[in-house]
């Protein structure tokens, strides 16, 4: 949906705009054969086991999902990484209200334009939400969710 109803009028403003999918193993097989994917400025990658230098080299991340329930942790590495997501409601279920300034949601993909044109033409604004305070990702640390896990099982045994 993204790259049909979002992606080319983000290029006809922003004509340098990429988007990066990492798609999993296959991607670039099952993408060959979907017209959206063989756009201009699109390029799918195949199963990675570390998206740190894709989020890194990013100027934002979007995550255009619906219909999913639990959370993403793909939206945790990337404001981790101090870059800011476009995502659904859907996508950033048990996020959405936790104060993340590099976490913008819209109701609906074909949505994603706006944000995306403003992060991308307008770099101080981008990197004004970039700057996220550790203590709002500490809460979400593997150690912090380990430790919280290990006193819930705990209860259950006792």
């Amino acid at each position: 949906s993204f790259l049909e109803a979002v992606f080319p009028a983000l290029r006809e403003r922003v004509p340098d705009a990429q988007v990066w999918v990492l798609g999993g193993h296959g991607a670039r097989k099952i993408a060959a054969a979907r017209p959206p994917f063989q756009h201009p400025g699109v390029r799918v990658v195949d199963y990675v086991e570390d998206v740190q230098p894709f989020l890194h080299d990013c100027a934002a991340a979007i995550n255009p999902v619906v219909n999913i329930r639990g959370s993403s942790v793909k939206l945790l590495e990337t404001l981790a990484a101090g870059r800011v997501c476009v995502s659904t409601a859907d996508g950033a279920r048990g996020f959405r209200d936790a104060g993340f300034a590099a976490l913008l949601v819209e109701d609906r993909i074909e949505h994603f334009g706006r944000p995306l044109e403003r992060l991308l033409l307008d770099p101080a604004y981008r990197h004004g939400l970039e700057e996220q305070s550790p203590g709002q990702l500490r809460d979400y640390d593997w150690n912090a969710r380990g430790a919280e896990l290990s006193r819930l099982i705990q209860r259950q045994v006792s």
